[in-house]
């Protein structure tokens, strides 16, 4: 979080689970105080999308498969269009 190409983010997407992501996020300036946060890796983030009084978005998003998803978004692999 020490790059000064990483400021000002409009959102962070959370893989990695790592322990105050946001705070840290915020806190050094990658994350715009009204931005977005998503975690798809640390439920300590929490389920509810508005728990956050400056962010616009918040919370853990848990994944699911599905065929008719996955085929379009291959499908915009395949054309380009993605």
């Amino acid at each position: 979080f020490e790059e000064e190409e990483l400021k000002g983010y409009d959102a962070i997407i959370d893989t990695i689970g790592e322990e105050n992501a946001c705070e840290n996020g915020l806190s050094s300036g990658v994350l715009k105080s009204d931005g977005r946060f998503v975690s798809i890796a640390n439920f300590a983030v929490g389920f509810d999308p508005d728990s956050h009084p400056t962010l616009k978005y918040k919370a853990f998003y848990c994944l699911s498969n599905n065929p008719a998803h996955q085929d379009k978004v291959a499908e915009g692999i395949i054309d380009g269009s993605i």
